[in-house]
């Protein structure tokens, strides 16, 4: 299993994360995110294509961060 940490590394440092558990201190760089979190088992990052616009049909992937066979820890801004 992947720790956070790993997660967090296989994305760009300046990428804009939302953290979907933080009370406050929400939106950070995944940069930001790696010097804060802690090191812990059981995490994957997750892709998904989504549509940009219905007219265009132009697609993007989006990223998120979560807990292995459960909920999102962080989502791509």
């Amino acid at each position: 299993m992947a720790t956070l940490h790993e997660c967090l590394k296989e994305l760009p440092s300046d990428m804009t994360l939302v953290n979907l558990v933080a009370a406050r201190d929400r939106v950070r760089t995944a940069g930001e995110w790696l010097e804060s979190v802690p090191d812990e088992d059981g995490y994957e990052v997750r892709r998904r294509m989504e549509r940009k616009s219905v007219h265009t049909h132009d697609k993007h992937e989006r990223v998120s961060i979560g807990w292995i066979g459960g909920r999102n820890l962080m989502n791509q801004v």
